[in-house]
């Protein structure tokens, strides 16, 4: 499967946008998220393109790009990321117990 760039839901109203190229202000100590919008197969993003469900095993690539101009230094690493999606009414997975 390709590339698929994921929508974030956006506070108060969980309007989605794009991901692609978005400016997020990071505020030091505190904790933050930016919530993502559960991709469906059979649905667009709000780019327009085509989404396809998350499987067990999919690889998510997260970017962060600091100005050239930033006057502190920034520290990320692979624990400095996590993924959250709000949950649906009819989004259950249960497994099969094997």
């Amino acid at each position: 499967m390709g590339k698929q760039v994921l929508d974030a839901r956006k506070m108060p109203g969980l309007w989605r946008t794009s991901l692609d190229e978005k400016w997020y202000t990071s505020k030091a100590h505190w904790d933050e998220s930016i919530v993502i919008a559960l991709p469906e197969t059979g649905y667009f993003n709000e780019r327009g393109d085509a989404n396809f469900q998350l499987v067990q095993g999919d690889i998510i690539y997260v970017k962060i790009q600091i100005p050239e101009t930033n006057t502190v230094d920034i520290y990320y690493g692979a624990d400095s990321v996590v993924l959250k999606y709000i949950g649906m009414s009819n989004t259950e997975f249960l497994g099969d117990n094997k």
